[in-house]
């Protein structure tokens, strides 16, 4: 309760004070903690802010520069910066959450209109510095000995060095509920601190000398993984064990996890939205409750290492359920049997990682340990690659009948708590329960739903976008200048309001040079599993054509291309005929002229941008949706009504609305900056 309190006081009183300042333009003065990103054109750091405008303050900030900036570990600066709201939810993951419990309070960005800045010299390193070069230190000597994957997976597995995984590596780790494994908690250090005991041991060294070393060595990785709240956790549990055995007490393994919680929350109360810290918690809860419950009793050892495998994923997942809820709001279905067969290689690389580093100097035994962690890695990576090849393993939590399989997983689990239980086997009827009625509702949400066809059009700035859903499978348009906002609200709206956490298909109506690292960004954090393109018309179209192919191809994409030369017909979802018109140019303009159709049974959505009208007529159209991208209208659209039939009209801003006249009555949606996507619902039996 005190570390509540505490925590609470800390982000009304404190944290708050910082969110007033999101949007004003200052001057910082601080250091840089460490480099996160470099490329030609931008770059990131964490850094920590001593004043503001000449106010000292203490605080911890993320910090992008659009352009290039050097900045070396603790390396003070002067620089002029605008605070940013930080994102809440990047892809699924909560970055907000995860930066605040790291003490980085504000974003901070420094544009192009802003490049003033000053070096002041390196500051005097605190002595906590120490970790981070021994960090460095460790982490260099794996880079030098390991293949390029297999050092970063290994960096992360070993140093929480996370910064240098793929985001496409992430992706993979969270679709098949394997994220734990590059998140430094319990799980390592019963591995790491088994192995380091049972060296101790072998040596002849008397147990509470060898107490005193694994608790000094605790305290040391802490600060060699940054002290995280969940490897502190995972810390102090351990520390707490050990001097049990010290002091000839005995162990509560529950008392143990709630007071080591309690005490990082006080020490560190950014640690309460620290969402690892949590899901570390619970799964540590579930294992030492339910799981102890549960455990096996064969002597057989391969079965009995499969069964605990087993329930001990099963009793994590149960525990850490609310918190994938609230926070992820997705669920690996496949994570039991994943966690059960990555286990084996993955405990091999951990027993194996530090020899890299203790055999560094010794090539001949260094030779053998490169050879065995390379080989587990290629297999952990061989399985994690199988298992994404198939759609569908992981399933949202965000359906409003999640609730109710929550009330029956909890009701049935309070039920038991009363009951005297003499076989565990009873402990899993609420789950299986809860699977049943899951399962029964996601059915029924899938046959409602693939009984129509939502077209959803979407407007950010000067750009358009469709996504197109149909039951469980959904396709983003994107027709735009190549820029993020698109593709960012289209999959978010994929994600949120329809519960869909891959992308069936992607379709480009035409190029501009972002498009590569738009897609490029959406392939690494999302699968996409077909990419629609059309055929290049010139040299710059097959540049960027070339590049999004190659990506497509790189991440297992299926790649559908279709002609520009004439008119041609796309069938989607084996329900919807797209239409796309060729390759046509206006006079007064180097844009192409964009147009295309959705036909759904006889009901016909058609989309034209910005003055594409020029070249088209809309009989036989039920929709029209009057888009942003292209040309710029330069005169009146007089329809008057000729085109009576017209049930909607969609404007893509309130521009594009004053250029349009007509004199028949029809429902109409005006875009503008609060008003981003329209849906329109098809039956696809009964016109609507």
């Amino acid at each position: 309760m005190f570390a509540v309190v505490i925590s609470l006081l800390y982000f009304n009183l404190y944290y708050k004070s910082f969110e007033d300042k999101i949007g004003e333009t200052s001057v910082i003065e601080g250091y840089a903690l460490k480099n996160t990103s470099y490329t030609n054109y931008s770059s990131g750091y964490d850094i920590k802010i001593t004043k503001i405008d000449d106010k000292k303050v203490n605080v911890k900030s993320k910090l992008y520069t659009e352009y290039p900036c050097d900045l070396d570990d603790y390396e003070s600066f002067r620089m002029t910066v605008t605070f940013i709201e930080m994102e809440d939810n990047v892809f699924g993951f909560p970055e907000k959450n995860y930066n605040i419990s790291n003490g980085f309070l504000l974003k901070t960005i420094s544009t192009n209109e802003h490049k003033n800045y000053d070096y002041f010299g390196t500051i005097k390193k605190p002595p906590s510095s120490i970790f981070t070069e021994c960090n460095k230190y460790f982490s260099n000597i794996l880079y030098k000995h390991l293949e390029r994957d297999n050092y970063k997976f290994v960096d992360a597995l070993l140093l929480g060095n996370k910064y240098e995984l793929p985001a496409s590596m992430k992706r993979d780790f969270r679709t098949l509920g394997l994220s734990h494994i590059i998140a430094v908690s319990g799980m390592h250090f019963s591995i790491l601190f088994g192995m380091f005991g049972t060296l101790l041991g072998l040596l002849k060294i008397d147990k509470i000398v060898i107490n005193i070393i694994l608790i000094v060595f605790a305290i040391f990785f802490m600060g060699l993984t940054g002290f995280s709240p969940s490897v502190t956790r995972s810390a102090i549990m351990f520390i707490i064990y050990s001097l049990s055995f010290l002091f000839g007490r005995t162990n509560d393994s529950v008392t143990s996890l709630f007071l080591s919680v309690t005490l990082v929350c006080i020490i560190n109360p950014n640690a309460v939205f620290d969402v690892g810290l949590l899901l570390s918690f619970s799964a540590t809860l579930g294992i030492i409750t339910l799981g102890s419950i549960l455990k096996p009793k064969t002597k057989i050892k391969p079965l009995k290492f499969i069964l605990e495998s087993f329930i001990m994923t099963i009793c994590a997942i149960l525990f850490t359920l609310p918190f994938m809820w609230i926070f992820f709001g997705e669920l690996s279905i496949i994570s039991p049997l994943t966690n059960i067969i990555v286990n084996l290689p993955a405990t091999f690389i951990l027993y194996l990682a530090p020899f890299i580093i203790i055999l560094n100097k010794i090539p001949p035994l260094l030779f053998f340990a490169k050879v065995l962690i390379n080989l587990f890695c290629n297999i952990f990576f061989a399985i994690v690659e199988f298992f994404t090849q198939f759609s569908g393993s992981t399933v949202s939590l965000g359906y409003d009948f999640v609730k109710y399989v929550f009330i029956v997983l909890i009701a049935g689990f309070l039920v038991l708590s009363f009951m005297k239980i003499k076989n565990p086997i009873v402990y899993f009827i609420p789950v299986v329960a809860s699977i049943l009625v899951f399962s029964v509702c996601l059915f029924i949400y899938n046959m409602t739903e693939s009984k129509i066809v939502r077209i959803n059009y979407i407007t950010y700035k000067n750009n358009d976008g469709f996504i197109v859903v149909n039951g469980n499978r959904g396709m983003i348009c994107d027709i735009s200048d190549g820029s993020y906002g698109i593709t960012n609200i289209a999959n978010n709206l994929l994600s949120d309001n329809y519960y869909m956490l891959e992308i069936d298909t992607y379709m480009f109506t035409h190029y501009h040079q972002r498009h590569i690292s738009t897609f490029y960004r959406i392939s690494q954090y999302t699968y996409v599993r077909n990419v629609i393109l059309p055929e290049p018309v010139n040299e710059v179209d097959k540049n960027v054509f070339n590049n999004i192919t190659a990506l497509a191809e790189l991440n297992g994409c299926n790649v559908i291309i279709f002609s520009k030369d004439e008119d041609v017909s796309i069938v989607l979802f084996d329900n919807i005929q797209i239409d796309l018109m060729k390759y046509t140019k206006l006079k007064r303009s180097t844009h192409p002229v964009l147009s295309l159709s959705f036909k759904v049974n006889d009901l016909n959505y058609l989309y034209i941008g910005s003055s594409a009208h020029e070249t088209l007529n809309f009989f036989g159209a039920d929709v029209v949706v009057y888009g942003r991208h292209g040309p710029i209208l330069k005169s009146l659209i007089d329809i008057g009504d000729k085109y009576n039939f017209l049930q909607y009209i969609i404007y893509g801003n309130q521009e594009i609305f004053d250029m349009v006249k007509y004199k028949f009555d029809v429902h109409y949606k005006i875009h503008n900056d609060n008003h981003y996507n329209t849906e329109i619902i098809f039956n696809l039996k009964n016109k609507r």
